[in-house]
């Protein structure tokens, strides 16, 4: 059968099993992750990291939590010395964030150390299998970017 002759009762099952694999792989890295920030903060420094400097309002929207819960994080980073807020030179009453370098080296050595031992598990992966995983990382990212238009 092609993708176009999956019944869509068929895909709805394909796509429930791989939603319940991507979130229980997501906890197992988020549990195995190094390094003692909490899930959230991680996850705020990877964005800023990527997408920065940021707008804390479009941060708050692309974390998918409120202005409180971002502006809570954010305090616990610039306490950290990862990130740095400064006036956003087009609209002075809106806080830019951006990774310092401490948090750029933070973000980087971290996702290094949690990508080793994601090698060391993907290697008892066969072959067919390691390459098809890896050639959906593609298509997951295009997902989640449409996601967040």
């Amino acid at each position: 059968m092609t993708a176009r002759q999956v019944s869509p009762r068929a895909r709805l099952a394909e796509v429930e099993r791989l939603q319940v694999a991507v979130i229980q792989l997501a906890r197992q890295l988020g549990s195995s992750y190094p390094g003692d920030l909490p899930r959230s903060a991680r996850t705020a420094l990877a964005a800023v990291v990527k997408y920065g400097p940021l707008r804390v309002g479009d941060l708050a929207e692309r974390e998918g939590v409120g202005q409180t819960a971002i502006s809570r994080t954010l305090r616990h980073l610039e306490a950290d010395g990862l990130v740095s807020r400064s006036p956003d030179p087009r609209d002075g009453r809106v806080w830019l964030v951006d990774a310092t370098d401490r948090g750029r080296t933070r973000f980087l050595d971290d996702r290094r150390l949690l990508s080793e031992q994601l090698v060391t598990q993907l290697h008892a992966l066969p072959e067919g299998d390691l390459t098809a995983l890896l050639a959906a990382a593609g298509p997951l990212e295009q997902m989640i970017e449409l996601t967040r238009r």
